[in-house]
């Protein structure tokens, strides 16, 4: 998996910081406004703008490697927070624009909501890194665990979108300038295309989930059927039929929402994990009929196993 394609996206939230851009009319517009209230407001607007660099520095920063995701969000939660407080000082002060603090609370909110979301979404991605190196090195039951880990780290990621959506519906853009409908358009756009990319991390952890637990039954089984204990061989390969089918069902459905990046990826997941499911069904079939002392039949299907291992050139992870 390209770690890197599932970031282009996510830096597109940048243009957030458009939104608050033109703070000057809104907090210059009542002369009765005192020049603390005054520069309350201005210093929430700095706050929000540093979080908004802060978090691009943090992209950019991620894009330079092509090691783990290391994302900090101490930095950025601590400008946001700074940001609520001078809100909140500037109510108590007295400070009129309430139309425009609500909307920058909203922003606010917004911009918590993708950065949680964004620390959920690169974490999942380094689980499903440690994932892949635990299935590489055959370490099956690390890799399940690690690929769990994934999967639910991705899905509080996409719980944190939907915050984030509700956040932008509930911000009047109109007060921060005329071109914040623009604004508003390409952050839900960014939105839905990180919802989208969640979307395929959430089928890839899932699969690559059941691959390891398919892997860990059918090696053993093999070695069970190369010994000629035929009987145990038969159950493993059976399980493993059922993982891998599992596997299988679960990336041909995620092929009908696959990003373009990630289309070619699932195709190739969908040939290797019924290939993996067709050659567990013929070796339990084999089994069997050793068990039973039908050689020829056993023959037969170990052959027609092979020939599905064969099937299929991807390489998982």
């Amino acid at each position: 998996m390209n770690r890197r394609q599932y970031l282009i996206a996510v830096s597109a939230t940048v243009p957030l910081a458009g939104c608050t851009s033109d703070t000057g009319d809104s907090t210059s517009g009542d002369d009765s406004s005192s020049s603390d209230e005054t520069e309350l407001l201005e210093s929430a607007h700095q706050e929000l703008e540093k979080a908004l660099d802060e978090f691009e520095t943090e992209l950019d920063d991620i894009d330079e490697v092509d090691s783990r995701i290391s994302f900090q969000d101490d930095t950025i939660q601590a400008h946001l927070d700074q940001a609520e407080e001078d809100l909140d000082d500037a109510e108590e002060a007295g400070a009129e624009q309430e139309d425009w603090i609500e909307a920058m609370r909203g922003t606010i909110s917004l911009m918590r909501s993708i950065v949680d979301g964004f620390e959920n979404f690169a974490d999942g991605i380094d689980e499903f890194l440690t994932g892949a190196t635990y299935l590489q090195n055959e370490r099956y039951s690390d890799a399940e665990s690690a690929f769990v880990e994934a999967n639910d780290l991705i899905n509080q990621s996409q719980d944190e979108l939907v915050v984030a959506e509700e956040n932008l519906n509930g911000i009047d853009f109109s007060e921060f300038s005329d071109s914040s409908e623009i604004d508003r358009l390409e952050m839900e756009t960014v939105l839905e295309e990180f919802s989208a990319l969640n979307t395929d991390l959430e089928y890839l952890t899932r699969t690559y989930r059941d691959l390891a637990r398919g892997f860990s039954d059918f090696l053993p089984a093999a070695e069970s059927f190369d010994s000629e204990q035929y009987r145990d061989a038969e159950d493993g390969f059976q399980s493993a039929r059922n993982h891998f089918s599992s596997a299988a069902s679960t990336i041909r459905d995620g092929e009908e929402s696959a990003t373009d990046e990630f289309i070619d990826e699932f195709i190739g997941l969908t040939c290797l994990t019924e290939a993996l499911r067709d050659a567990a069904d013929d070796y339990a079939s084999a089994s069997e009929a050793a068990s039973n002392y039908n050689w020829d039949t056993a023959e037969s299907r170990a052959e027609d196993a092979n020939a599905a291992l064969e099937r299929c050139d991807y390489q998982a992870v």
